[in-house]
């Protein structure tokens, strides 16, 4: 006979619970304490599991039923492990839009909760940061329910890691916030991803008037190749191969050093078509130097318009004026102001294109908005209508593949024959 039928009380103790395992881990019996879970260490409801049970409860009850300490508080702060966390992530996670993700997620919880202890940070206290993500995001603007998921999960792999890494957190408090759940369909006010649709080619080139020559040089070889816009954004000269061997003349394949399904070990390949070679050509020479610099970089295109700038004065630099660049760029160092960098990021590349759609519908034009992912979009429509579903998925980068040596010859022969093939859009 167990030890609980040989109880006699008449008073009401909490029931002895179980929580099945994870991941292989084995199932845990707890009881519930004053609304949290306080987890038994011993086999759930063998003699020991049942002795350990009554133990608690017994003790509990003798201290008025109040909370029990459940552990030593560590005394390590949300901030400091949170701080860890984007140090970790960093160097584990390359994408600049997972580490965007990190930083942000990062600085939100240090802000509303990084003087907090991480053994105070409770199931509650992330439902209340997802109701805050929810209603008005980070920045005052609604995100779309997967965003809000997406960042929920972040601050619950924060907590996760930092119990694995034995950074202060506790078990305890990595059990409290996984049980937080991800906002459903249909049951938020949050809003949903749109399904991204191809844009117009004509509205593509009319826009591309009004952008800067860099930019517009981006958009038209991610279009021309069907790429996504980190995959032209990450161009260098090095990772491009001019007509290989076997391959006939004008053959053109690029290889990203860096793509959305690196981190997975797989490869991917694109065909450069006639009419993007001939866009890339200024974009190579200059780069011919340095084969690993970025072929569209910002700083190499505001230093293009400042010198355009200059040309175009008429009268001499008055000697105020050279004195005040001075004075101008000592504070622009001494405030660390952001300078032009060597390489586009998703969201430059992004403002860019919209700067001129807005100047564009400025001069008359009535262009709806658009952007760089829909140019990826246009090209798989044209190119599956023209050349059928597997050249389509070839030139998507759906499916393995180098630039070199161990490739699947067929399909790199399928790219370069799409490449060639290629109707001229932009000239």
């Amino acid at each position: 006979m167990t030890q609980k039928s040989d109880r006699k009380s008449t008073k009401k103790y909490p029931k002895y619970r179980y929580q099945p395992g994870l991941n292989g881990k084995p199932g845990r019996g707890f009881v519930v304490l004053n609304g949290n879970r306080k987890y038994l260490e011993e086999a759930y409801k063998s003699a020991a599991g049942w002795k350990e049970y009554w133990n608690t409860v017994e003790q509990w009850d003798s201290n008025g039923r109040k909370p029990l300490p459940t552990h030593i508080k560590s005394g390590v702060s949300v901030a400091e492990v949170a701080t860890k966390f984007l140090g970790w992530a960093i160097g584990v996670y390359k994408n600049q839009t997972q580490q965007g993700h990190c930083k942000a997620v990062v600085q939100f919880l240090i802000d509303r909760c990084g003087s907090l202890s991480v053994d105070d940070f409770t199931r509650n206290t992330l439902l209340s940061l997802q109701k805050e993500l929810e209603e008005r995001g980070m920045h005052g603007r609604q995100y779309a329910r997967q965003s809000v998921n997406r960042y929920v999960n972040l601050i619950k792999q924060i907590f996760a890691e930092g119990e694995y890494q034995g950074w202060g957190v506790s078990e305890r408090t990595v059990d409290s916030v996984s049980r937080v759940r991800n906002l459903k369909r249909g049951r938020t006010s949050c809003k949903e991803y749109q399904v991204v649709d191809a844009v117009d080619d004509k509205i593509i080139a009319l826009t591309l008037v009004y952008a800067t020559p860099t930019v517009a040089a981006m958009a038209k070889v991610q279009r021309l190749c069907v790429m996504r816009p980190q995959d032209v954004r990450n161009m260098r000269l090095c990772d491009i191969e001019i007509i290989p061997p076997g391959f006939p003349s004008g053959t053109w394949f690029y290889a990203p050093f860096e793509h959305k399904t690196s981190a997975a070990g797989k490869k991917l390949v694109k065909g450069i078509c006639l009419e993007a070679q001939e866009i890339l050509q200024p974009f190579i020479e200059a780069k011919k130097d340095n084969s690993k610099a970025f072929l569209f970089s910002p700083k190499d295109s505001m230093a293009k318009f400042r010198v355009q700038e200059r040309d175009k004065r008429k009268t001499p630099v008055p000697p105020s004026q050279v004195e005040r660049s001075k004075r101008a760029k000592k504070r622009s160092a001494d405030r660390k102001k952001r300078l032009p960098r060597e390489q586009y990021s998703n969201t430059s590349y992004a403002r860019a294109i919209t700067r001129a759609i807005t100047k564009a519908n400025k001069a008359g034009h009535d262009i709806p908005h658009w952007h760089p992912h829909q140019l990826r979009h246009t090209g798989v429509t044209e190119t599956k209508a023209r050349f059928g579903k597997k050249a389509a998925r070839d030139m998507a980068g759906h499916s393995h593949s180098k630039v070199t040596e161990g490739y699947n010859h067929p399909k790199l022969e399928r790219i370069a024959r799409v490449a060639l093939k290629q109707e001229r859009i932009f000239s």
